[in-house]
């Protein structure tokens, strides 16, 4: 491990523009800019420590749920897009990212889940061109309802990142 650690290094960044700059700051605009500043530090701090984690389990989320989509599109196959979407759902999940020996940085798993997420988005327009023939079946109900949930989870996920470095340390731009 190299020290200070990346971390270290912006909490200590975060420490100087509030104890030493801000003290010495006149005007509101100025101000305002190392407020942000630090905001934005914090808002880096919590990623570097929390993101590849939240990257990776999110990872194994979208690909059970779009696993979920696909074998319920395989129930209605004969439907009109259906077939197209199933194969672009199992295109995706059977893509590989990153070389098997490849550490994963957070740009090639943010790209992973991005193109998770697409699928994601893709199907969804796929189930909701569906909605008016299957609103009523229990199936559909269903996997529409795990969508939401997912949803509802990547929400928290994200607020997890913002709220401790906004929320309560004053005003940003």
């Amino acid at each position: 491990m190299i020290v200070p650690t990346v971390t270290d290094v912006l909490k200590n960044i975060e420490y100087t523009l509030e104890n030493v700059v801000k003290p010495t700051i006149v005007g509101t605009p100025i101000h305002t800019t190392v407020q942000t500043m630090g905001h934005l530090l914090r808002h880096a701090t919590l990623r570097v420590e929390n993101e590849g984690q939240m990257l990776m389990d999110d990872g194994k989320r979208l690909r059970s749920l779009l696993a979920s989509i696909h074998d319920y599109l395989t129930s209605v196959s004969s439907e009109p897009g259906c077939q197209t979407c199933m194969d672009s759902i199992s295109s995706t999940l059977a893509q590989n990212f990153r070389d098997a020996d490849t550490y994963p940085t957070l740009i090639s798993m943010g790209q992973e889940v991005g193109s998770l997420r697409e699928a994601l988005y893709n199907a969804l327009k796929q189930l909701q061109a569906m909605r008016n023939t299957h609103r009523e079946e229990k199936a559909y109900i269903a996997i529409r309802q795990e969508i939401r949930d997912y949803l509802a989870l990547q929400i928290l996920d994200e607020s997890a990142l913002v709220d401790p470095a906004f929320v309560g340390y004053g005003p940003r731009r």
